[in-house]
């Protein structure tokens, strides 16, 4: 049979874009972390509206990709 993987791979488009953001953030590339940024508040707006909820229970990864994103912004106007 095939083989399972061993990462668990996530639904939400949010979370995707997330993982894509740790990796332009691990990278330096601040100008696809940015644009990253920018499409994780794009997705995390149209998720809300009437009737509908996000039943996520930890979003402290979401408020840390802001952080993160601020501190690269900030090293990269120092340099």
């Amino acid at each position: 049979m095939g083989e399972q993987p061993t990462e668990i791979v996530s639904r939400r488009l949010s979370d995707r874009v997330i993982s894509a953001f740790d990796l332009a953030f691990e990278q330096g590339n601040i100008d696809a972390a940015g644009k990253l940024y920018q499409a994780l508040e794009i997705v995390l707006s149209s998720q809300g509206g009437p009737n509908r909820s996000d039943r996520r229970e930890d979003v402290e990864n979401i408020r840390q990709v802001g952080d993160r994103y601020m501190t690269l912004k900030r090293e990269a106007e120092a340099a």
